[in-house]
C-alpha cells in the first residue's frame, strides 16, 4: 500500500502491454474508465478526476488528489488490455511524512558512531592502554554511564522513541518537532522520565524537496 497525502497529487505508474508482452503507446486519459473509491468505499471518479500521463514507451503514470484521510482504492480499466482492471492501493495521511524516517535512521546512524568513536580505543597504536581502560569498565561509575550510552543509542534507533510539537509549512510538509527518548516503553506511552530530547528541523526548495535535516540535543 502506498502511502500519499490529503489535498496533495499522488502518482502511480503502470505499464500497458498486449497479449505478446508489447508496449502500447500512444494512449491518452480517455481511453481508459475508473474506479476511485474514498475511504468511506464511495465511488468519487466523478468528482475527482483521474489522468493519465505516458511518461515513454508504453509507460503511463495515474494520478489523482486526495480529498480525505484514509484508504483509497484507484482502479484503472481498459477495454482491449486489461478490461478486468489494474488495481492500486494507498494509504491517504494528513500530512506528508515521506523520507522522515530514512533520513532519521540516517542521522542516527552518524549518531552512534559520534557516541562509540568517544569511548572506542585506539587498539592498534596503544595496546596497553585498551587493556588499562578495559579494566576500569568494572568500576560502577564506568558502567553506569556505559548504560546510559546504551540505552540513548537504543533511542535513537528509534526504541522508546517519540516525536511530538510537529509543526507543518502551508505545503503540509513537516519542518519541525521535538524527538524524545525514553527508558522503557511505559516512559515512552505516559510521555514521561525523557532520557534525552532532541530538536528537529527541516528545509525544503520551492519544489517542496527537502534539502536539509538536522536533529540536535537540548
Amino acid at each position: 500500500m502506498k502511502s500519499i497525502t490529503k489535498d496533495i497529487i499522488a502518482y502511480d505508474d503502470f505499464a500497458v502491454l498486449d497479449e505478446d508482452n508489447n508496449n502500447i503507446t500512444g494512449l491518452v486519459t480517455g481511453d481508459f474508465t475508473f474506479g476511485l473509491y474514498n475511504p468511506s468505499d464511495i465511488e468519487v471518479s466523478s468528482s475527482i478526476p483521474v489522468t493519465i500521463a505516458e511518461l515513454e514507451n508504453g509507460l503511463y503514470r495515474a494520478s489523482f488528489t486526495p480529498n480525505a484521510v484514509g484508504d483509497w482504492l484507484l482502479v484503472i480499466y481498459h477495454a482491449t488490455y486489461f478490461d478486468y482492471g489494474k488495481a492500486m492501493n494507498y494509504e491517504c495521511y494528513e500530512h506528508n511524512i515521506d523520507g522522515i524516517e530514512d533520513l532519521a535512521l540516517e542521522s542516527t546512524s552518524q549518531a552512534i558512531k559520534t557516541e562509540t568513536d568517544k569511548i572506542q580505543p585506539d587498539i592498534i597504536s596503544s595496546p596497553d592502554d585498551y587493556k588499562a581502560d578495559v579494566s576500569d569498565l568494572a568500576t560502577s561509575i564506568e558502567i553506569a554511564n556505559l548504560e546510559v550510552l546504551v540505552k540513548r543509542i537504543l533511542g535513537l534507533t528509534q526504541e522508546n522513541f517519540r516525536i511530538s510539537d510537529a509543526v507543518y509549512d502551508s505545503n503540509h510538509l513537516l519542518t519541525s518537532a521535538t524527538i524524545k527518548i525514553y527508558s522503557s516503553s511505559s516512559d515512552c506511552e505516559n510521555d514521561i522520565n525523557a532520557l534525552e530530547t532532541y530538536s528537529m528541523t527541516t528545509v525544503y526548495n520551492s519544489e517542496g524537496e527537502m534539502t536539509s535535516y538536522k536533529v540536535v540535543k537540548n
